[in-house]
């Protein structure tokens, strides 16, 4: 398989090797003579883009005036690496393969009719000369070729099979690798940016047009819950915004997302939590959260649903209820844990 340019500048002297089954020509030109890049290189047929010394792409095995880029062939750098280095492998370009697909095929049954005339012609001429113990020697001799002919043809189309799927194994794995690596950038981002953030829910919602009165009803009921239920004294500075989620629904009270100046703030927040427990009655129902991502929540889910159906099989196990709940605990870490909480009754 061919790669790098062939047309060289005048006065410049080509130099040809082989790495594999590629040809690599490398350019050495006389100081006083430049070559001019812009005229004297090719261009791969899909792009257009000239095909530099430093460029990837295959050249036509037959014509050698065809080029083509690895972008235009939908391979990777590897992939091309991989290529070059095989010694069994040409490229053709789309109007040479077909040529030499329908020469090849012409050639082959060329060929086989040579054969089958010999063939012919030597059992005409054994059956007038030839005694029966020769003609058997030769039909061995034959069948003996055919089939070191089908063994060989047989490792070839193995061989040409698995250095294909592995070419496609190590590109659908790099690809695959590729994307996991960004969507875990991604993640992590989410993460950062909501860290410092706590969502009340069950929060009494202000029922107003004017969005400024809904607005200070929010923040007024925050700062006095923190204050009076937690026992946990802010400033306005130390909240950096706050703002209910999801659109205005009659009957429905939207939870409210609180961004803390740091993560310091938060975790006094959740120290305290608990506290809401004995505090005044209007402070009692509501509950404290992380601000996750979608893929925490959903982590959270399946850890909180496999803890569910454990406790479900004890209890049929067992026949008794074991009157306890589910708390899913560590939910803004990577390891968030499923524990059994006693109810009351």
């Amino acid at each position: 398989m061919r790669a790098q340019k062939v047309v060289h500048p005048k006065g410049a002297v080509a130099r040809k090797g082989r790495a594999g089954g590629a040809v690599v020509s490398t350019v050495s030109s006389p100081a006083s003579h430049k070559p001019k890049l812009d005229t004297q290189l090719p261009a791969c047929t899909g792009c257009g883009v000239l095909v530099s010394p430093e460029s990837r792409a295959l050249q036509c095995d037959k014509c050698v005036d065809k080029w083509k880029c690895i972008d235009c062939l939908g391979i990777s750098g590897e992939v091309y690496d991989g290529l070059i280095d095989c010694k069994d492998i040409c490229w053709f370009c789309t109007g040479c393969g077909e040529v030499m697909a329908a020469k090849t095929e012409d050639r082959v049954l060329a060929v086989l009719d040579k054969v089958l005339d010999k063939l012919n012609g030597l059992e005409d001429r054994l059956q007038q000369k030839a005694d029966v113990k020769l003609v058997e020697g030769l039909e061995q001799k034959m069948e003996s070729v055919i089939t070191q002919v089908e063994k060989r043809l047989n490792e070839v189309e193995e061989r040409v099979n698995r250095n294909t799927e592995q070419l496609v194994a190590k590109d659908v794995s790099e690809a695959v690798a590729s994307e996991g690596v960004a969507l875990n950038a991604d993640e992590e981002r989410d993460i950062e940016r909501r860290k410092n953030n706590v969502i009340l829910y069950r929060v009494p919602e202000i029922q107003s047009e004017v969005a400024d009165d809904r607005k200070a009803g929010d923040m007024a009921f925050f700062y006095e819950m923190c204050e009076q239920g937690l026992d946990i004294s802010l400033k306005s500075e130390d909240i950096d915004q706050m703002y209910r989620l999801g659109k205005r629904d009659d009957g429905k009270i939207r939870p409210l997302l609180v961004k803390c100046k740091d993560e310091e703030i938060k975790n006094r927040i959740f120290g305290r939590v608990s506290e809401l427990k004995s505090a005044d009655m209007r402070f009692r129902g509501v509950s404290i959260s992380h601000d996750l991502t979608p893929r925490q929540r959903e982590h959270v889910k399946e850890v909180r649903k496999k803890a569910m159906e454990e406790l479900q099989a004890e209890q049929e196990r067992s026949g008794n209820q074991l009157n306890k709940k589910i708390i899913v605990v560590g939910q803004a870490s990577s390891n968030p844990r499923a524990i059994r909480v006693a109810v009351r009754v």
